[in-house]
């Protein structure tokens, strides 16, 4: 990942802070979703480039075959001929609306992103499209997951959110910004995240944190009790 798009990213985290600062309460899987599309855009076409309608369309097409896949793999009966049916269509339309949010994206790529790499290694359009949106599912799983448990462990482990945030004071440079280059003092930073991943991939294939916390979550509180 190039250097100078960890500025962009750590901005649209910061919006997000901002945001939550002033909710009362926050459910985390709801606030990490876009949050994940917009860092994963970053990454693949080097800035932010999803409108709001865009970014509405992505996440409900993720979401709808994220859901699709997971009911494809633990489903114990089969499904009727008309569901089937269905949600064949309900998945061909949300590859349709990620296939189309991302041709409108290509054109506002910058040189340095992950698109322009794709389109230098000569590949179809129909595979760099598909590349694109394995980009955009993966990446939205999994970055939406770990901010979902950061917000988690940040409203609940006592004193963390305030360590944090003292240690991302003393790293942004004079521009106001978080760079790539700051980001490698941040020890404190460092050894919560190798143990909070720990957690979520342990060693030796054992089960560890669910794919995103289900609980309501007070603005720098603990989580409420079920």
């Amino acid at each position: 990942m190039p250097k100078n798009f960890v500025p962009q990213m750590a901005a649209e985290i910061r919006k997000m802070g901002a945001l939550l600062a002033r909710q009362g309460r926050f459910n985390p899987r709801e606030f990490t979703a876009p949050l994940a599309l917009r860092i994963v855009c970053i990454t693949v076409f080097g800035r932010q480039v999803l409108s709001a309608g865009d970014e509405r369309a992505l996440v409900a097409a993720v979401n709808s075959i994220e859901d699709e896949v997971a009911d494809g793999m633990f489903r114990v009966l089969p499904l009727m001929p008309w569901s089937w049916l269905a949600r064949r269509r309900r998945r061909t339309f949300a590859k349709l609306a990620m296939s189309f949010v991302v041709e409108k994206l290509r054109h506002g790529a910058v040189e340095s992103s992950a698109l322009k790499a794709l389109e230098a290694l000569n590949i179809g359009d129909e595979d760099l499209q598909h590349e694109i949106l394995t980009l955009l599912l993966a990446g939205h799983h999994t970055t939406g997951s770990a901010a979902a448990w950061v917000l988690y462990h940040l409203a609940a482990e006592p004193g963390l959110m305030s360590e944090i945030a003292k240690e991302a004071d003393s790293i942004t440079n004079p521009n106001g910004e978080i760079t790539a280059e700051g980001l490698k003092q941040a020890e404190r930073v460092r050894r919560w995240c190798a143990r909070f991943f720990a957690c979520i991939r342990p060693p030796g294939g054992s089960r560890g944190k669910p794919a995103a916390p289900s609980r309501w979550v007070n603005t720098g509180l603990r989580p409420e009790p079920r």
